[in-house]
């Protein structure tokens, strides 16, 4: 049985997440703040921790802080910590990472997304022990797989001709915010931006789909002074875009 710490404050939240933990197999103990995570750590063992990164007392980023200290002391064993947050953007996931935690789960999150993360951190035993391993776990938490497995089972016989149709379309819009950043036409950025947003949303790439509407507002401007900005946007959006899909080839084949 997987032995599972939430540290969550939300009553709701934490019925619902225990409930389909439970369903899972697993043992759950609860934390309502960092300060009660952090002293639960450290009177019992568990296989896996859920962080809720926004807690009152202390978030969850300190407790996170101070549990892989006292791991790092060699005063607890090595524990996977996995990140709960409300916000799907990729600088949240970058802040998650560099506080310490392994992986990152974005609210609500579904029992598919909660028996993936089990199965990579404790029952495959892929425990992470530098930042590199950290981002590279991370990648894999890209695609919300409960949204896409539901766009699967809706699309059924068609599901492989949508995937074509959704590569080409992000192919297409990520050349398009390209030309128009090299000819300054804040307009093609903008359009190109919104059209990749939508799809990549619908198929579960959240956090792509968060960079284009970063990318697409900073070009709404229509303000040289953004240019800048909205080429590093673009890089982080270059980025993800690679990622997303790579994970999104590799679910579709399994």
């Amino acid at each position: 049985m997987v032995k599972v710490l939430l540290a969550e404050d939300n009553r709701v939240n934490q019925i619902v997440a225990s409930k389909m933990l439970e369903s899972l197999g697993c043992a759950v103990e609860i934390a309502s703040d960092g300060n009660e995570a952090v002293a639960k750590v450290q009177s019992g063992e568990f296989d896996i921790i859920f962080m809720d990164c926004q807690m009152p007392e202390k978030d969850g980023y300190t407790a996170t802080g101070e549990i892989v200290a006292l791991a790092e002391q060699g005063k607890l064993k090595k524990t996977p910590i996995i990140a709960l947050t409300a916000h799907a953007m990729s600088g949240d996931r970058e802040k998650c990472l560099n506080a310490g935690m392994d992986d990152f789960l974005t609210k609500p999150v579904s029992e598919s997304d909660l028996q993936t993360v089990i199965s990579r951190w404790v029952e495959e035993g892929r425990q992470a022990d530098s930042s590199g391993d950290n981002q590279q776990a991370a990648k894999a938490r890209l695609l919300d797989i409960d949204s896409f497995n539901k766009l699967r089972e809706l699309m059924e016989d068609n599901f492989v001709n949508m995937l074509n149709a959704y590569f080409k379309t992000v192919d297409e819009q990520e050349k398009k915010i390209q030309n128009g950043i090299e000819s300054e036409n804040f307009g093609m950025i903008m359009n190109a931006a919104h059209t990749l947003k939508s799809p990549s949303a619908q198929i579960g790439a959240k956090i792509l789909s968060a960079k284009a509407d970063e990318v697409e507002e900073l070009a709404r401007a229509d303000d040289i002074a953004h240019l800048e900005e909205i080429k590093a946007r673009f890089s982080e959006l270059q980025a993800l875009l690679r990622d997303s899909n790579e994970e999104i080839r590799a679910l579709a084949k399994s």
